[in-house]
């Protein structure tokens, strides 16, 4: 629905759209007379994205929700409001071509590398890393280098992306991905000085090109 629901109902940009639907009540809901007739749009920040990496952003000043009139009546139950249909899947290189901010469905998977940043890629090795190139996967963690181990690799299916940078973000921005449903230790041979690294610091050298 791309939208934010709590007593009022803003739309994803933060504007007041009305009152809560009789969907979103706990138990009975308010008479009409008694809702506001009211409310404010949420609140914003200027952003601003910084240049190099790692990727980041100074937050500004802030900027109040004006207020606004809106239906006195609630908004219709949610089973009347139109839906958007999930898109369909396209190549990864069909969904880089989109503009920032695009949600898409994409032919590919959420693969994870010790010591490498996530990419987005067909994978069809279990015990590979996707190709040199590959869009980035921008708001997961990647794999920590786990001592004894060796270097690890899993794979995540992520039903909607958001065209991010050069690469993605997922639809819910910082999101847990679920469990893999695919995962080996890497087929490729470790640095020779990797047991003398240090899990907590940033690797020395990308395993995956």
């Amino acid at each position: 629905m791309r939208r934010f629901e709590g007593t009022y109902v803003w739309d994803d940009r933060g504007t007041v759209l009305g009152n809560e639907g009789g969907d979103g009540c706990i138990g009975e809901c308010p008479a009409t007379k008694d809702m506001p007739d009211s409310a404010r749009d949420l609140d914003a920040f200027q952003v601003e994205r910084l240049e190099g990496e790692p990727a980041r952003i100074r937050v500004g000043a802030p900027s109040e929700g004006t207020w606004r009139r809106i239906p006195h009546a609630p908004l219709p139950s949610w089973s009347q409001e139109p839906f958007e249909s999930a898109p369909r899947a396209l190549s990864v290189e069909q969904a880089m071509a989109l503009p920032e901010g695009t949600i898409v469905s994409v032919k590919g998977d959420a693969v994870l590398a010790s010591a490498s940043p996530p990419r987005v890629c067909v994978h069809l090795n279990s015990g590979s890393c996707c190709a040199e190139g590959s869009p980035r996967l921008y708001d997961v963690d990647g794999i920590p280098l786990r001592p004894h181990v060796g270097p690890e690799v899993s794979t995540h299916f992520v039903p909607l992306l958001r065209r991010y940078r050069d690469g993605f973000v997922q639809y819910d921005v910082g999101a847990k991905l679920g469990a893999p449903y695919g995962g080996s230790v890497l087929e490729i041979p470790p640095p020779p000085d990797v047991a003398n690294w240090d899990p907590a610091q940033p690797p020395r050298a990308p395993l995956c090109p």
